[in-house]
């Protein structure tokens, strides 16, 4: 009887020490890591610039864009009430945003991070192109942390006997921004996560591209590409807005003949480390479905260092889709936004060598 009664008191004592026990979860800091890990951020969607001259594209890929962020983990702005606001404040969306425009978005409809971008290629024929790229802004810094340049032509996909050719561009361009937007929300999430090293990259001023070609925005497209590579190799861009802001507020010329007081300012206004700029003298897609006739692309980009404006590198290209082309064509390169895009990787991989 002893022996129940001292297991019963023991159980009481143990019931009891649980109960008073501190719960960790409870704790502020458990409070604010939950808090952390459970935010929302939200996303806005700036209409991208067709620099392919074709309405078709903005019907076809916009909404596949606005589909795969959409179904990730960001809220994204309705886009409806995003006109809205563009509107009141009289902002034209251009394919790049300025520090105080953003600022305004930001304020207004309290977003984190700005999708822009660009339809930069699409051709609709018997073996369709596209191409677009598209970059995302942390608005509170104006750094470009995640940037993509897809392009591809139907024929890209083509394997033995003519199986997977693509004749849809519909079809095509959902290839594309599936590919595209494959990692971004986990490109989202990392750099949410990312702590401060105090290790930083060079910071990179891209001066749009002077067109000497027949294709209207060749320059641009060029430029964007770039700018796309610069970030996918760890660099650090500078948002293509607030270096036209700078240019406008001295009432100069945003083109790739820039002077050595530009070059400064660019330093001193944004800190920019080098300035890379140059011209497009050819870009052009092949005729479709032509053999032996594919793409060709010519252009020459320069290097500065902006603290004393010398030429750190000069480089001449001059590329058609099927340069590399062997027997059964299995080099050759049938679409021109990849040409474009292997092109200045070649560039982009020049200057990295050059600055070290």
């Amino acid at each position: 009887m002893k022996i129940i009664r001292l297991k019963y008191i023991i159980a009481l004592l143990i019931i009891t020490f649980i109960g008073v026990m501190p719960c960790a979860q409870s704790s502020p800091e458990s409070d604010q890591e939950a808090a952390k890990t459970t935010r929302k951020y939200t996303i806005a969607i700036l209409p991208f610039v067709n620099f392919s001259g074709e309405t078709r594209g903005e019907e076809v890929l916009m909404p596949l864009i606005q589909s795969r962020v959409a179904g990730s983990d960001l809220i994204v702005v309705d886009s409806s009430q995003l006109r809205q606001t563009l509107r009141k404040h009289r902002i034209r969306s251009s394919g790049a945003i300025n520090t105080s425009d953003a600022s305004i978005i930001a304020d207004e409809l309290g977003i984190d991070f700005l999708l822009l971008g660009s339809i930069d290629v699409f051709i609709e024929n018997d073996l369709p192109e596209t191409g677009f790229s598209a970059r995302c802004l942390d608005v509170k810094n104006m750094k470009i942390f995640w940037a993509v340049s897809e392009a591809a032509g139907g024929n890209d996909f083509t394997g033995l006997l003519g199986i997977g050719q693509i004749r849809e561009i519909d079809k095509l361009a959902e290839k594309l921004v599936g590919g595209a937007f494959k990692n971004f929300e986990k490109s989202i999430n990392a750099y949410i996560r990312k702590n401060e090293t105090g290790k930083s990259s060079p910071t990179f001023a891209l001066v749009p591209f002077d067109n000497l070609s027949a294709q209207k925005f060749a320059g641009d497209v060029i430029s964007t590409i770039l700018l796309t590579e610069l970030v996918d190799r760890g660099m650090s861009v500078i948002e293509p807005g607030t270096v036209g802001e700078l240019f406008r507020s001295h009432n100069r010329a945003l083109r790739g003949e820039i002077d050595f007081d530009m070059i400064t300012e660019l330093r001193s206004g944004l800190n920019a480390d080098y300035v890379i700029t140059g011209s497009v003298n050819l870009f052009k897609a092949g005729p479709g479905g032509v053999e032996g006739s594919g793409p060709e692309v010519e252009f020459g980009g320069r290097c500065l260092d902006s603290e004393d404006g010398r030429i750190i590198g000069a480089y001449e290209y001059s590329r058609r889709g099927t340069n590399s082309a062997a027997l059964l064509r299995p080099g050759s390169t049938n679409s021109l936004g990849e040409l474009s895009r292997d092109a200045v990787e070649d560039f982009v991989k020049k200057v990295k060598k050059d600055i070290k």
